[in-house]
């Protein structure tokens, strides 16, 4: 955000010019607090609504910020830098029509090459939110040939790596993706002086989990690979995981340390494990271990509990066990998009007379109320990811909206049907119905607003006639 702010303030104020640098510098406190500061004495200044709308972004308050942003356009609507703010916020608040609108009107603003790159990035984005790759990937690459050099650009180079990952370009895309570690989009970790690891097995490498829980688990799908390499060359391995998956590490990953220790900003490990000769995010692995098709296995590489699932499929008897997910995902990543309310699931639960349990990962006690659906809330209301893992092993097929629960059954081995909303997201591409990462998983697209029920009606039918 530091280039929307670049409008310079009416009559040269001292006060918010220095706002502008304490942003820019990442307090984002501070720089509010003056902003808001200056606001009360000129609240019609167009440059410190757009500073004071980018900081409450910074603190996860939108609303307020989009507000501001577009009053912004209003008082200054001759400038780029309003509406490629306002556009920004309409963009989080998932107002996508609003935000192409804003971003090409600045893009018509626009003054320098270096503007012009941005805008279309930011374009681009939109683009990548709405699961559209091939459009974004248009401006994307506009912006690379408006400002090739520009060595602080890791958004827009990491943004074409994921429209060539969308499309499966394996080998050229993980260059692309690897412009962001380190920056605000993906954080890089230090447990030392120790570089980033190069690919070469040896010596003490940790591998840290990244984004989020559905992310590490399919990050997670090289990790046997790794850890072979790494015990030939009389090497050891490290995982710094999500304390949710910590169990189910363990057991699927022997010969490696595991530690849940991802988010805790001190670590306690013993003092032998703390000599690190490498690290790297578990996403940055992939780039060493699937560059072409054929390097994706697809088979299974979580193991859940024997004796808990075998518990499950006895309780289960008799009938197919069906688990089901029917929403999933926050506001920031779509969630509002991500969801198929279960009044909708009617035909399906009477296709078939199956088990049909919920693996919804909140509680869904009242959803469920005049449903065939069942929840087991120690199973999947749980901070340990081992309780959920063997419930959903003892299922004879899930049917989940695209969210975690789908990377964890996939890399179980579990037959999946996954439905993927049209703002998808790059690792389900454009218009595939198979996922690289599991054999076992199968894509169901919806159509506009249609989501595609009745074949999965018909194959629900057919897989248990």
């Amino acid at each position: 955000m530091a280039q929307v702010i670049q409008l310079k303030p009416q009559g040269e104020n001292e006060q918010i010019r220095q706002a502008n640098k304490v942003y820019i510098a990442g307090d984002y406190a501070r720089a509010g607090a003056m902003a808001e500061m200056y606001l009360l004495e000129n609240p019609e200044d167009a440059q410190a609504l757009t500073i004071l709308a980018a900081c409450l972004k910074q603190g996860n308050r939108t609303a307020i910020a989009y507000t501001l942003a577009k009053r912004a356009t209003e008082l200054r609507p001759d400038r780029s830098e309003t509406w490629v703010g306002h556009g920004h916020m309409a963009q989080n608040l998932w107002r996508m029509e609003e935000a192409l609108s804003c971003y090409r009107k600045a893009l018509q603003r626009a003054q320098t090459d270096a503007q012009r790159a941005l805008y279309n990035n930011n374009i681009g984005s939109v683009y990548l939110d709405l699961g559209q790759f091939s459009k974004a990937e248009e401006f994307i690459r506009r912006s690379l040939d408006l400002d090739p050099a520009n060595p602080k650009d890791s958004n827009t180079r990491h943004n074409l790596g994921l429209c060539l990952l969308a499309r499966r370009e394996w080998g050229e895309a993980w260059k692309w993706y690897s412009a962001s570690i380190g920056s605000n989009y993906r954080a890089e970790f230090r447990y030392g002086k120790e570089p980033r690891w190069e690919g070469k097995a040896g010596g003490t490498l940790v591998i840290y989990g990244e984004q989020g829980l559905g992310d590490e688990i399919c990050a997670a799908s090289a990790i046997p690979e790794v850890l072979r390499s790494q015990q030939e060359a009389g090497g050891r391995l490290i995982l710094d995981c999500d304390a949710r998956v910590e169990k189910l590490f363990k057991r699927s990953f022997p010969g490696a340390i595991v530690h849940g220790t991802r988010w805790e900003k001190k670590l306690d490990w013993p003092e032998e494990e703390r000599n690190i000769d490498a690290s790297i995010s578990a996403f940055e692995v992939l780039k060493f271990y699937r560059n072409k098709a054929e390097d994706f296995p697809g088979t299974p590489y979580l193991k859940a509990c024997p004796t808990r699932t075998q518990m499950w499929r006895s309780l289960h008897a008799g009938k197919p066990t069906i688990g089901i997910a029917w929403s999933g995902g926050t506001w920031k990543n779509a969630g509002s998009f991500r969801k198929l309310p279960l009044d909708q699931w009617k035909p399906l639960f009477e296709a078939i007379d199956a088990n049909w349990i919920s693996l919804q990962y909140k509680d869904a006690s009242e959803e469920i109320q005049g449903t065939p659906v069942k929840q087991y809330p120690w199973a999947t209301l749980t901070k340990d990811y081992d309780d959920t893992a063997a419930l959903v092993a003892s299922c004879d097929l899930v049917i989940a909206m695209q969210t975690s629960v789908n990377h964890l059954s996939g890399a179980l081995g579990v037959p999946t049907w996954t439905l993927i909303p049209t703002t998808s997201q790059w690792r389900y591409g454009e218009g595939y119905t198979d996922l690289p990462w599991y054999q076992s998983v199968k894509l169901y697209r919806q159509q506009g607003e249609m989501w595609p029920v009745k074949q999965i009606v018909e194959d629900l039918k057919a897989r248990f006639a």
